[in-house]
């Protein structure tokens, strides 16, 4: 072969080699914007002979029939227990399903961080927060822990109260004026080894000032909020920081909180 017929085969291989390298990284990479074929399907469906199915004692098959907590590769979610069909991606930690308020969720663990999600895997409170805790107050509110401090979160986001106390409690029924029920109330919380009460306002309505407090699971028509401890007194405490003294023995409301 002489020298011109060799570096024409040359030019012809690198020619091709650089053509079939262009096209592979579409059948090995994925768009953002557009998943794989390969990838969907295994986001949609799974075989449920390679999983392992989560059997936990919760509400979660009472209200969605055939809904399981799937596990695979150490990361679960939920699928049909018929059909294999992916509800949530096998992409969590962890997943527990709540209620309350005639509202149901999914409590999340990625990474580390919680979050609460829907029964498609949409976020309800951000994967964001080093712990999270469903309290049911007048709403259905959760305590949310961040860079240590405790705040008030609803789903959808909505931070109620900060997270700038060492503990926090939830707002409890109230009554205005004409002894009218309201969700209004005020919230516990603590800073100091001392509890005080805000509203919803975040405002300190009652002064850091208490050893223990014992929040009524709604304030009474005189606006009675909570039994509070301090100096190794006990009272009641109404809406406005007033202090009524207890006359029974603390040993049974100590037991009874």
């Amino acid at each position: 072969m002489n020298k011109v017929n060799i570096l024409t085969v040359i030019a012809a291989i690198i020619i091709c080699a650089a053509s079939c390298g262009g096209q592979q990284p579409k059948t090995t990479t994925t768009d953002d914007s557009q998943p794989s074929e390969v990838q969907s399907q295994e986001q949609t469906v799974v075989d449920l002979a390679t999983i392992e199915v989560i059997d936990r004692d919760d509400d979660l098959l009472k209200h969605h029939t055939n809904r399981v907590y799937a596990k695979a590769n150490g990361k679960v979610g939920l699928v049909n227990s018929v059909s294999g069909e992916v509800a949530v991606p096998l992409i969590y930690d962890d997943l527990y399903f709540v209620a309350d308020w005639n509202e149901e969720w999914l409590w999340a663990v990625k990474e580390g961080k919680h979050g609460l999600i829907d029964f498609a895997g949409n976020a309800i409170i951000a994967l964001e927060y080093e712990d999270l805790l469903l309290n049911s107050g007048m709403e259905a509110e959760w305590h949310f822990r961040k860079d240590g401090k405790w705040g008030l979160i609803l789903p959808g986001n909505k931070i109620v109260i900060p997270a700038e106390y060492d503990e926090i409690g939830i707002f409890k029924g109230d009554y205005d004026d004409n002894n009218n029920f309201t969700g209004a109330g005020l919230a516990s919380v603590k800073r100091n080894d001392k509890w005080g009460f805000v509203n919803r306002n975040n405002t300190l309505v009652i002064p850091f000032k208490y050893d223990i407090v014992a929040q009524l699971s709604e304030s009474s028509t005189v606006g009675e909020v909570a039994f509070v401890w301090r100096d190794g007194l006990s009272f009641w405490l109404d809406k406005n920081g007033n202090e009524y003294e207890y006359e029974h023995e603390d040993e049974y409301y100590e037991e009874d909180f």
